[in-house]
């Protein structure tokens, strides 16, 4: 789209869900050497001679791909896929939380989250507040992922799940089931995670960017089991900000018991998840995304 932009002498801007991708000279690309024991000024230009260098490769793997089609339309190939995405690219998490200096400030604005969310259903509201009526539990949500033998998978979990201690399960796109359920078991469907999140005192989740961003405004501590793509990134970015622990994909149905109990016995976890909360509550990401956009045009006009 950006290439059909620049051709029509049209400015493009894009979205960008995941800041691991933003070029800085504080971050390395993820999956390179950190080097951090390099003096700060060597360290940053480690970080973006690597931000150069993977957004060529990157670029010469695209047009390896679509060349021929791009040339084909009178497009030219792809000159920079990482560094220049589009004329404007809106970076959509909280700016106070990630934003950590990037190499064109200009070109990468941070705008802060675009939520959206299902309607309230109240009924599911008294089956939530009965279920949760001795105080919040555990919430345990893939999202949008999906894999493979999930009813093995949900067996393990629930052989290890500690008898008697309540969790309500989101389906989800995997379409997570427990075949016979206990009282203390309670499976839930599509609804707002606003609404879900409010009665649990951990979300248990695979790390995609909008769940990772519902959790954040929930103000609850967080367990993240990463499937796939920007998802260890943002595991990591939790544990960094003290709202998070993560576990393996491979075990994490034998593991998760534990990592309950460790997260539950931090209260300073949940002391700063809420205060993140608090933080996140004062932002408006679209209203700041539409302020952005209306001065990048107001600019381009003059």
């Amino acid at each position: 789209m950006s290439l059909l932009a620049e051709k029509r002498g049209v400015p493009a801007a894009v979205a960008t869900f995941a800041h691991n991708v933003v070029p800085s000279a504080e971050y390395p690309p993820d999956g390179t050497p950190k080097f951090s024991w390099l003096p700060r000024n060597l360290r940053r230009w480690h970080n973006r001679t690597a931000w150069h260098l993977g957004d060529k490769m990157v670029c010469w793997l695209l047009n390896r791909i679509v060349g021929k089609a791009l040339a084909k339309r009178g497009l030219t190939p792809i000159a920079s896929f990482i560094s220049r995405p589009a004329n404007l690219s809106l970076v959509t998490v909280a700016r106070n939380l990630f934003e950590r200096g990037t190499l064109d400030p200009d070109r990468f604005r941070f705008c802060g989250y675009w939520r959206w969310q299902n309607k309230p259903k109240p009924e599911m509201d008294a089956i939530l507040s009965d279920f949760c009526r001795e105080g919040p539990v555990p919430v345990l949500t893939f999202g949008s992922v999906t894999f493979d033998e999930a009813r093995k998978v949900m067996h393990r979990f629930i052989t290890h799940w500690p008898q008697g201690r309540k969790i309500i399960v989101q389906s989800g796109w995997a379409d997570l089931t427990i075949e016979k359920p206990k009282r203390e078991e309670l499976v839930v469907g599509t609804m707002s995670h606003d609404q879900l999140f409010a009665y649990a005192s951990v979300i248990i989740h695979h790390g995609g960017a909008g769940t990772t961003g519902s959790a954040l405004h929930a103000g609850k501590p967080q367990i993240i089991i990463p499937h796939i793509g920007d998802q260890w990134f943002f595991a990591r970015e939790m544990k960094r900000l003290g709202v998070g622990l993560h576990l393996p994909r491979t075990r994490w149905p034998e593991l998760l018991p534990g990592f309950v109990d460790k997260i539950l016995q931090k209260p300073a976890m949940l002391t700063k998840a809420k205060e993140l909360a608090a933080e996140l509550a004062l932002e408006n990401g679209p209203a700041n995304a539409v302020s952005i956009l209306e001065d990048y045009v107001k600019q381009r006009s003059k």
